[in-house]
C-alpha cells in the first residue's frame, strides 16, 4: 500500500496526503510538489491518491509503526509487489496518471 489515511475534518486530499507522508514516511511537506489527484470513486465513498514529486528520496524513512517497510521502487516494478487489493485494482489507471505527470 501507499502511505495514507483518512481526512481530518478540516483537510482536503492534498493536505491530508502531505500530512500522511510526513507521519508515515518522514517526508517534510515542503519537499512535495503536488501534481494531480486520482480519485477512485465508488459512489458513497472515494479513495483519492495524491500524485506528488520530490527531488531525490526527500529523506523518506519509516517514521511510525503503521508501516512494515518503506522503499522507493521504479514505477514499472510496482505491479510485481503484493499490493493492497484496492491499489492493485486501480494500479493500471493510476500508473497512467503518474506517467502523465512525468511528461
Amino acid at each position: 500500500a501507499l502511505p495514507g489515511g483518512a481526512l481530518d475534518s478540516h483537510e482536503d486530499s492534498a493536505t491530508a496526503a502531505a500530512r500522511e507522508a510526513h507521519e508515515e514516511a518522514g517526508i517534510e511537506p515542503h519537499h512535495l510538489s503536488i501534481k494531480t489527484i486520482f480519485s477512485d470513486d465508488h459512489g458513497n465513498w472515494k479513495y483519492d491518491t495524491v500524485i506528488a514529486h520530490t527531488s531525490g528520496d526527500a529523506g523518506a524513512y519509516l517514521s511510525n509503526a503503521e508501516s512494515e517497510d518503506l522503499h522507493w521502487v521504479l514505477i514499472g516494478d510496482v505491479q510485481t509487489y503484493e499490493l493492497h487489493p484496492g491499489l492493485a485494482a486501480s494500479w493500471p489507471t493510476l500508473q497512467q496518471a503518474v506517467s502523465d505527470t512525468l511528461n
